[in-house]
């Protein structure tokens, strides 16, 4: 089953590949084409295991480079297309089935991250090997561009992707996370492109009639990928230490709130003896007066159930005393009790009457 699913994938990559040949980046090289369906083969890797996650990568890539008539020339890139499905898949040897905290989405974007730069560092450096082209123009006019594009692409699908598939929890903490990611991706990609606009305006009306208008277009492009390659790649670290900060606040928020549910998990199975929230309602914030409120229930609970148990108790003796003269009269009032009780007081008055006998004589 899965391996017909991965073969689907693999199929649906590559063809896509293929359509997306033509969206390529301003001042990057050909090859390098925003992506948004990088995400099938992350996405194959989380849910079904690193291996279908490589095969759909690797199988995809050179299915759409074989589409596009490029046939085995950019192979190493196909098997660094097969690194960047392996690498999420790792979550799942790991245990993670599906994401529920904000720990795991965290863990989940950290490794879209490294899949990509190991994947495509792969290519490139393989693709060094036999290609004219230097170390430095690889790097800048092919790996770094491409790692943002689709590092963004993914970021941008991810989670709803997570959600149709029922993979993520609707917790606070990855709502939250969730939500922050979108908002600094939002005014990272409005600032990247406002400030590419006035760059490019700025510098077309300064060097316009002192270049010509190709090398003035081929400028502009130029300073457009870099403005994309940098903002990218910080906007990229932003959204990774604001995911980090976002779990260290709400492990912050958390805590209590577990405290205060196992209290409340111990209160309904009534473990009283095991409530303990004394530390928590020494806290001066809203999560301490909580807690002060919580504790006077328990001990009204425990107040109230201790007088319970006491007039349960008197009860039952009560009832005990009156089951007992209940079971009294039962027997007295038979037939049978009455003869013997009439029996023993014949036999009392003989017994009586022989004593009286031998005194006399």
């Amino acid at each position: 089953m899965r391996i017909g699913i991965a073969l689907l994938g693999a199929v649906l990559y590559g063809l896509m590949n293929s359509l997306t040949i033509g969206l390529s980046l301003p001042g990057s090289d050909a090859a390098v084409t925003v992506r948004p369906q990088v995400v099938i083969p992350m996405l194959g890797g989380f849910l079904m295991g690193p291996l279908h996650g490589f095969f759909i990568g690797c199988a995809g890539n050179f299915l759409g480079d074989w589409i596009n008539g490029l046939g085995l020339e950019f192979w190493p890139f196909s098997l660094g297309n097969g690194l960047v499905g392996l690498v999420p898949g790792l979550a799942r040897l790991r245990g993670m089935r599906r994401v529920d905290s904000v720990s795991q989405f965290a863990t989940l974007l950290v490794l879209i991250v490294a899949g990509n730069i190991l994947g495509m560092g792969f290519g490139v450096l393989v693709y060094r090997l036999t290609a004219q082209d230097s170390l430095q123009l690889l790097t800048w006019a092919f790996f770094h561009p491409i790692i943002v594009a689709n590092v963004i692409c993914a970021f941008l699908l991810f989670p709803p992707l997570l959600l149709l598939f029922k993979k993520i929890s609707s917790t606070f903490d990855i709502h939250l996370g969730i939500i922050l990611m979108y908002l600094l991706m939002g005014v990272i990609i409005a600032l990247v492109f406002v400030l590419n606009l006035v760059n490019s305006q700025t510098t077309s009306s300064d060097l316009a009639g002192v270049l010509s208008d190709q090398v003035l277009a081929a400028y502009l492009e130029t300073a457009a990928l870099d403005g994309f390659r940098y903002g990218g790649s910080i906007g990229i670290a932003v959204i990774l230490m604001s995911i980090g900060l976002t779990f260290a606040l709400i492990q912050h928020l958390a805590r209590p709130l577990r405290t205060l549910t196992t209290a409340a998990r111990q209160l309904k199975e009534g473990r009283l003896d095991r409530i303990n929230l004394k530390n928590l309602s020494h806290r001066n914030d809203e999560f301490g007066r909580l807690a002060q409120v919580f504790s006077d229930a328990v001990e009204q609970v425990r107040e109230r159930e201790e007088s319970m148990e006491q007039a349960i108790k008197e009860l039952r003796l009560e009832i005990d005393r009156d089951q007992e003269a209940r079971q009294v009269r039962e027997i007295t009032e038979t037939e049978y009790f009455q003869s013997l009780q009439h029996r023993s007081l014949e036999l009392r008055a003989r017994k009586e009457k022989l004593r009286n006998e031998k005194n006399q004589r």
